[in-house]
Formats: structure tokens, sequence, C-alpha cells
């Protein structure tokens, strides 16, 4: 799950991620259940974390791209099948500032994630800003302004209302 809390730490949203064995949902307080577009899931190993998992593995080149004058970040691009994924770390902290990812097939098909504001949780540097555009129009805008760690959280928390049952469906147990 992920928890984003309002600077004065009023929690403002909760987003519980679930798997059901054939399809990934998103549950939203206050909001219900949606399906999780496969396009994002399938680009999960292109984005934070993952990608710098992703583009040490073994045999994977990539090539590093001019560096423009003025430019504040080093990009390096690498091809995977039919997504040509590009890597930009910021050239002063070396921290990934963000990632492109084109499909060969489908030039307009690019999703984008900027990772900005970046603080120490627990000696791993993390992005508090994660922005995202699809097919050139903005995706999602997430600010992290409080990340806690094994947060107590209150179980009403997780209250379940008339609006949140919308989607789910009963499973009878075996």
């Amino acid at each position: 799950h992920k928890v984003m809390a309002a600077p004065a730490g009023k929690l403002t949203d909760v987003i519980v991620l679930y798997f059901d064995g054939t399809t990934s949902h998103e549950w939203l307080k206050g909001k219900g259940v949606h399906t999780i577009p496969s396009m994002e899931l399938g680009l999960l190993a292109y984005r934070f974390p993952d990608c710098i998992q992703w583009a040490q593995t073994a045999g994977r080149t990539g090539e590093m791209l001019p560096v423009n004058k003025g430019d504040n970040v080093v990009r390096i691009r690498y091809t995977d099948g039919s997504e040509v994924v590009t890597i930009a770390m910021d050239r002063k902290s070396w921290l990934l500032s963000g990632v492109e990812i084109k499909n060969v097939t489908d030039t307009a098909a690019v999703f984008t994630e900027s990772y900005d504001h970046y603080t120490d949780i627990a000696g791993i540097p993390f992005p508090q800003e994660f922005k995202a555009t699809f097919r050139g129009a903005p995706y999602y805008e997430f600010l992290l302004s409080v990340i806690d760690l094994e947060a107590d959280m209150p179980d009403t928390l997780f209250r379940v209302t008339n609006e949140d049952t919308i989607g789910l469906r009963a499973v009878p147990s075996p």
C-alpha cells in the first residue's frame, strides 16, 4: 500500500494495490475499486526503483546519449524488445531523474515518469515527487510529503463504505 499525507500529518489518501489471480486492482478510500491498466503494470521493470537493477542486468548495455549544453541530466538509452527505455540521471547527485519508455511499433505510446525532491529513508534516497505522462498527456502526480515506514494506522482508516465496495465481488471460500 501507499500512504500520502498532508504536510501537517493529516492523512489525505490511502491506496491499496491487490492482485486477484488474473488482474491487478487499486482500491482508493472513498472511490472504490478500479482495474490497473496492464500497460502500467507491464512497465514496472523500467520505473523507479526497479529500473536501476534492470539496467544492471547481466549482458544489458546502454548507449550514453550526447549531453547538450544546459542539460542537468545524463541519459542512457536501452532497447528491450519492443521498448526503448531512456534512463536519466541527475549530473550532480547521480540520482534517478526520470525514465522515458517508447514503444517501437506504436511511436505515440510514450510513457514518462520523473522523480524529484529526494529524501533519506533508512539510508536510501527516495523521491517524494512522482510525475508521469502517457501519450503526451498528464497521467498522474504523487507528492509524498510524509513517508513513514512501519506507521501505526488505526483500523478505522480501512473502514469499508458502500462507495468502497463498487467493483468488488464475493469469492466463496474453498
